[in-house]
Parts: structure tokens; C-alpha cells; sequence
């Protein structure tokens, strides 16, 4: 497989680690410390979307058409995608 074609699964492969990482969002979000009041102390909050996009080398928005695809294409479509019949 040419690096282009294996280019075209990391967005599926990313979304596979979804539920992963929203589990770890929400984790921050409930250890958030609330009177802490060191800026070293403070977390930037976690963003599925990007968090997705970073592990795929790939931007949000091609994540987000990739979960488009997943949820609503019809298995042939999906097959033609991953074979490159149809880019």
C-alpha cells in the first residue's frame, strides 16, 4: 500500500479511539481543580475533535467527514472508499 492509500485510513483508525479519549476529557473535567488558583495548576481543556485530528495527522474537519462517512454511507460505499475506487 502506497503512503497516499494508507493516508486515507487514519481517520477511521482515530475514530476508533473516540470513546477513549472522551472518557479522558471527562475526567479532567471532573478533577478540575476549582481553588487552585496557580497557573501551572490550571489544564487546557481537552478537545475530542483535535485530540482525534492530532493522532491521525489530519485536521478536524477531515475527522468530521470521516464520522460522517462512518455513520451514514452504505456498506458498499465504505467498501469502495478502502479498496481507493473512489476517493
Amino acid at each position: 500500500m502506497s503512503g497516499q492509500g494508507a493516508n486515507r485510513f487514519r481517520p477511521i483508525l482515530a475514530l476508533k479511539l473516540e470513546p477513549l479519549i472522551r472518557v479522558k476529557a471527562k475526567e479532567q473535567q471532573i478533577r478540575k481543580p476549582e481553588s487552585v488558583t496557580q497557573k501551572s495548576a490550571k489544564q487546557k481543556p481537552l478537545e475530542t475533535r483535535k485530540e482525534l485530528a492530532k493522532a491521525a495527522g489530519v485536521s478536524h474537519d477531515t475527522i468530521a467527514k470521516a464520522k460522517v462517512i462512518e455513520a451514514k454511507a452504505s456498506e458498499e460505499t465504505k467498501a469502495a472508499l478502502r479498496s481507493g475506487a473512489v476517493e
